[in-house]
């Protein structure tokens, strides 16, 4: 899961040398909204341009050396984990991360798609089964425990994701995808071990209502 694995060699990158012209032009080609600047000697990773910039710039004759760069400190490293690009795109908004060896040279770049295709396939969102959501007191957090609780019951964890809980200190939510649709046994583990069960998601039919816990894990799951 190292960024250099994942990086999308179809999408090409811009010299100084280029035009405003081309640089739009790719933009519109493969739909994105930033694209990277190398060097066209050293394929030094320079920084990104923006498509609104180019558009300020377009019909002047411009090259890409006389517009403005930004987002130069947002590479990660080739040997990077993909969460540190994910925490790039999180906290900016960029459509693309560039990947860059240990002199700073331009490897190649990640896309926001590129990223969410790695992660659903990391964490089994697309594999069969259901997902539990709940919440407790951080102290009382034990995979193990979990774990216990989920194979006693002839189910098997897919994957987990941990979050701590807006507005509530020392509380934190463990979503759950599990391999199984039929949650119920595990679920009454959970409130025999005090979880709080905030959310489920499955397609088992069962006879309590589960629609307002479908609509609170979408809505989470949109965050």
């Amino acid at each position: 899961m190292i960024a250099f694995e994942h990086i999308d060699s179809s999408i090409p990158f811009l010299k100084t040398t280029d035009t405003v012209e081309k640089g739009l032009d790719w933009m519109e080609e493969y739909k994105l909204f930033n694209l990277p600047v190398v060097g066209p000697k050293t394929k030094r990773f320079l920084g990104l341009v923006s498509e609104t910039v180019l558009l300020n710039e377009e019909g002047k004759g411009l090259l890409i050396k006389d517009i403005p760069f930004h987002s130069e400190d947002k590479a990660v490293k080739f040997e990077d984990h993909i969460y540190e690009a994910l925490t790039v795109i999180g906290s900016s908004d960029l459509d693309i991360v560039p990947v860059i060896d240990s002199e700073h040279k331009f490897l190649g770049l990640l896309t926001t798609k590129k990223l969410i295709d790695c992660v659903a396939k990391f964490s089994s969102i697309s594999s069969h089964g259901g997902i539990v959501e709940v919440m407790m007191n951080t102290y009382d957090y034990s995979m193990v425990e979990i774990a216990r609780a989920v194979e006693s019951n002839g189910a098997k964890i897919l994957s987990s994701y941990i979050s701590n809980v807006e507005g509530e200190v020392g509380k934190i939510k463990v979503l759950i995808k599990l391999n199984v649709d039929d949650l119920s046994l595990v679920v009454a583990e959970f409130h025999q071990l005090n979880y709080i069960v905030t959310a489920l998601y499955s397609e088992f039919e069962t006879q309590d209502s589960t629609e307002d816990n479908y609509r609170h894990l979408f809505k989470y799951l949109d965050l």
